[in-house]
């Protein structure tokens, strides 16, 4: 038997078998098709059709008989944009939740919003990120950059990134802007942050005015709003 063959069978396996959850969606439909199979080597792409539906299903085997892991996309409704664009400025101390509010909003919305989970794009030396003062045009340029998408009908989130609100206010002129503040009591920062290996330690001890000079339309206290609750109340400004 060709691994084409093998593959194709392990699909159909896996199709049926209810201890595959990411295959939940297909298999409830009356009838899947496959458009496509591709093998190369251990990773198995399939293209995956019912009536109105299409799905591109990425697995990884080594057999050929049982999946190590499965990863299912949905074909999304087409997006047009958002007339003038809309744009998620979010700011908080480190460890307060920015990062976690921004992936749950991409991940929970219709639509597709653009993470920039650091105000930036691209690649640059970690010095010019840890030091930003020594590039002040550099981060302008991401900001007017990140901006800049907004304003082709898109709709942007950032967390702020140590850069007051002036800054960004300038760049974002103009742009349809919800801003959002985080808190968090210190106690809870810390315990949070002794558990990242991500950031720098005592970073939520060197920001405590972090929210000086802010105006927000929406503010949480992460320990007190359980998440989706934020991103409902996000969306609903939003739209």
């Amino acid at each position: 038997m060709d691994d084409t063959t093998a593959a194709a069978q392990l699909f159909e396996r896996l199709l049926r078998d209810p201890a595959v959850p990411e295959l939940a969606s297909l298999r409830g439909q009356a009838e899947v098709h496959v458009r496509s199979l591709a093998v190369n080597g251990s990773r198995v792409d399939v293209v995956a059709v019912t009536a109105d539906q299409e799905w591109r299903v990425v697995l990884g085997t080594v057999d050929m008989f049982a999946a190590e892991w499965v990863h299912v996309f949905t074909r999304p409704p087409r997006f047009d944009g958002v007339k003038g664009g809309r744009a998620l400025v979010v700011n908080g101390p480190s460890s307060s939740g920015k990062s976690t509010l921004l992936g749950a909003l991409q991940d929970r919305a219709a639509e597709p919003w653009v993470i920039f989970d650091e105000p930036m794009f691209g690649g640059v030396r970690g010095e010019y990120l840890i030091w930003p003062d020594r590039v002040p045009l550099l981060h302008t340029g991401f900001l007017n950059g990140i901006a800049a998408l907004a304003r082709t009908d898109n709709l942007v989130a950032l967390a702020a990134g140590g850069h007051d609100s002036e800054t960004i206010r300038r760049a974002f002129a103009g742009l349809p802007t919800l801003w959002v503040g985080l808190d968090c009591p210190a106690e809870e920062l810390r315990r949070r942050e002794a558990t990242r290996i991500d950031v720098a330690g005592g970073l939520f001890a060197a920001s405590p005015h972090i929210h000086d000079g802010w105006e927000y339309d929406l503010r949480f206290d992460t320990t007190e709003v359980p998440l989706d609750d934020m991103v409902r109340q996000v969306l609903e400004h939003i739209h």
